[in-house]
């Protein structure tokens, strides 16, 4: 069975192309109002009363990386090394006798979660905007579609 997958395209919008790859390795988007969603929070809502009470915060971490790796398993990382960062920052924090020290760590820790979801969040916007811009000027960038390509796969 073949599915589709959102690739960039020239003008920025992201245009779908049929992959084919097995049922489970294909990519389907979870979103809220899909039946892949449907299933997937029965399968989490029955599970998290199925599994003993000690081990519910397992079964739910689990399912969060599941829901997170589903279109690309890869990124998972992020969410990773976001936790460690905030792990080491904690770990930091108690051991600090310094104020000013406390405060320079809290605020790195702030910087790092802050700059890692606008990087997320607003990269593709704004180098369609810059891109855009420069259209206005006529101006040509060969490098649009390779940059365009690699903002696709890091968001």
């Amino acid at each position: 069975m073949s599915g589709t997958c959102a690739t960039p395209s020239i003008n920025g919008f992201r245009t779908a192309r049929k992959i084919d790859k097995p049922f489970f390795l294909s990519y389907y988007p979870m979103l809220f109002n899909s039946l892949t969603f449907a299933v997937f929070f029965l399968i989490v809502f029955i599970g998290y009363y199925v599994v003993s009470q000690r081990v519910r915060w397992v079964w739910l971490l689990v399912v969060s990386a599941v829901f997170y790796m589903w279109s690309r398993p890869a990124l998972i990382i992020v969410p990773v090394l976001i936790a460690c960062v905030g792990y080491v920052a904690g770990i930091q924090l108690d051991r600090c006798k310094n104020q000013r020290q406390k405060r320079l760590i809290l605020l790195s820790s702030i910087c790092v979660f802050v700059g890692t979801m606008v990087f997320y969040k607003y990269t593709n916007f704004f180098s369609n905007t810059i891109f855009s811009a420069v259209n206005i000027f006529k101006i040509k960038i060969s490098g649009r579609r390779r940059f365009t390509t690699i903002l696709f796969f890091l968001r």
